[in-house]
This record gives structure tokens, sequence and C-alpha cells, in this order.
């Protein structure tokens, strides 16, 4: 039997809070009504929701389903995409996602959409993941993507809730956990 713990980083209160912050500095890039506003699911379906919502968002909304971490709770490299991609051609896109950890979901799609003609790509994530690597990331980063990459505060555990998950469980809860496995204890 694996024990796992579950400790509380991120209210409700603290999630609205960062949410309203990250839609200020998206309103402050003024989208029109042509750009596009690309939600990674399922991970960013409830911080997309709430963040499009709070910007008074007035562009399209393209949802597609890609992952890297497909069920482990560290990212594999290789992103797995699950949908088709929207017409980006002359478009701002925004892309939406969870969580930054190494980079590789948010460089995928900011290169496959500068393949494909987008006017500018930027992103927005919720959290970013402290990693070592963080000057090859950015690099990385600013190389496929024109636009900024916005995030709320820097996590160092594997986070679930709000919808993030460990195979598919906890995306769900209203606030976000640190999840461990091995530890002796109860979800607080």
């Amino acid at each position: 039997m694996i024990l796992v713990t579950l400790k509380k980083l991120y209210g409700e209160e603290a999630i609205a809070q960062y949410v309203s912050a990250l839609a200020a500095e998206i309103k402050e890039m003024r989208y029109d009504a042509d750009a596009i506003a690309v939600p990674v699911l399922t991970g960013a379906l409830f911080f997309a929701a709430d963040l499009l919502r709070e910007a008074m968002w007035t562009g399209q909304i393209y949802p597609i389903i890609a992952s890297s971490y497909n069920g482990e709770t560290e990212s594999s490299g290789k992103v797995v995409l699950y949908s088709q991609v929207p017409d980006v051609k002359d478009k701002d896109i925004l892309i939406i996602d969870d969580i930054l950890d190494k980079g590789n979901t948010l460089t995928y799609l900011g290169a496959t959409f500068k393949d494909l003609g987008c006017s500018s790509c930027a992103a927005v994530t919720l959290f970013a993941k402290e990693t070592p690597n963080e000057g090859m990331r950015t690099e990385f980063l600013e190389e496929y993507l024109s636009g900024p990459v916005v995030s709320g505060p820097t996590v160092t555990e594997f986070i679930v809730g709000y919808g993030m998950d460990v195979g598919g469980l906890y995306r769900a809860s209203p606030a976000v956990y640190a999840w461990r496995t091995g530890e002796h204890g109860y979800i607080h």
C-alpha cells in the first residue's frame, strides 16, 4: 500500500488573488477579438475559465489537449498532442497552462504556432516550478514565444488540485496541495 500525504499550499482565496493578478497582466497586453486563447487541457481547465472571465477576454477560445506528464509526477520530456491545432495564421496567441515546469509543452506549442504563422505567441501559467536549468528553460521559451511568459508563484513540489492531477486524481479540488508518497501522514 502506498501512503500519500497532501499538504495544502494554496486555498481558494489565494488562488483567486493570483488569478486576478494574472488577469490584470493579460488585460495590459490588450488582445483584440481576433486573438486566440489556447488553454492546455486538462490541467488548465479551471484556471483558464477563471482567468479569461476575470480578464474579460473577448477573443476566441480554442482548448487543446497536450501532456508531457502522461500520468506521472515528472515530465517525460516528450509532449503528446491529442487535439487538432487551431488556424493561427496572423493571429495573436495566448497559451494558458497550469504550471511551467521544464517548459516542454510551452516550447512545443510555441514552435508549432510559430511554424503555422501566428503573429505573436505569449503564455500564462498559474504556477512555475523551480528548476535547476532556469537559464536553459528561459532560452528555449524566448526562442519559440514572441511574447512574455507570465506566471504566478514558484513551487518546489509536485502539486495537485485546481485542475492539476496525478493519474487523473485530485483535479477537481478547489485548493492546491503538495503531493507526496511514501510518507506517514494523512490529508490535511
